[in-house]
């Protein structure tokens, strides 16, 4: 059985581990991009078991952080 949505669900492969891409809400109203350790076993009782094929691979990854002119989000207009 596949799961069917209307929004696509994303999901990575980083080295060994698989991450689920989700948009967390946050209490000013935006969201924020965040990576989920995601199971494997679970990725394939949802989708089947040739849908790990399909997801994109990487070897490593960085958080590069934007500090330059920093505003603390309550400044921000």
């Amino acid at each position: 059985m596949k799961k069917e949505n209307t929004e696509k669900e994303e999901f990575i492969r980083v080295g060994t581990t698989l991450y689920k891409l989700v948009n967390q809400p946050r209490l000013n109203g935006g969201y924020v991009r965040k990576r989920i350790v995601w199971n494997n076993e679970t990725l394939r009782q949802d989708y089947g078991k040739d849908y790990l094929a399909t997801v994109p691979k990487y070897d490593g990854f960085c958080t590069v952080p934007d500090h330059v002119d920093y505003r603390p989000w309550w400044t921000s207009s």
